[in-house]
């Protein structure tokens, strides 16, 4: 064997030992990646619906036509992934929670109406408190505000008139 065939074989078993340790590495990251719940709900429609993920007959529209009618939808698609990424990051509440919550929405619906009836309740006492003090005031603290004013005014009458006498008595 000459060098040049060895090193062809030498360069063929390196090539052959590195796909295999490059192909070992794949596995290894396809089974991770098989652990990842949505992939493996992908390969199961994958398994179960193979016509889901092809490609549908070529409509022939030209490649550039498509391709400016996708960048002109560029800002719905932003606009769909950006809501798409505020939902993902929604928590969804256990089953148990969630069945929690169906068990007490009675309860939350009783809560619920006796609060309107208290605000109910609230709205009236406010309603009759506002008449009462009106009538409170519109009694008692006018009649007596205005009997205060007449009492001054008489006292300032008074003085004047005692002031007037003075005046009188020293000239």
């Amino acid at each position: 064997m000459s060098e040049i065939d060895l090193e062809a074989r030498l360069k063929r078993l390196e090539t052959s030992i590195e796909a295999k340790l490059n192909l070992d590495q794949l596995q290894k990251e396809l089974d991770i990646l098989a652990k990842n719940p949505t992939i493996r709900e992908i390969l199961h429609w994958i398994d179960t619906q193979p016509g889901l993920y092809e490609s549908g007959p070529d409509s022939g529209i030209p490649v550039s036509q498509r391709i400016d009618n996708i960048l002109g939808q560029e800002e719905i698609y932003r606009s769909t992934a950006a809501q798409l990424q505020s939902i993902s990051q929604i928590s969804i509440p256990t089953v148990a929670t969630s069945q929690h919550l169906v068990d007490i929405l009675p309860e939350v619906r009783i809560v619920y109406d006796e609060t309107l009836a208290l605000e109910a309740e609230i709205e009236e006492l406010t309603t009759r408190t506002i008449a009462v003090l009106d009538q409170w005031y519109r009694l008692h603290v006018r009649p007596v505000n205005q009997m205060a004013v007449n009492i001054d005014r008489a006292l300032t009458q008074a003085q004047k008139q005692v002031k007037a006498i003075e005046r009188s008595r020293e000239e």
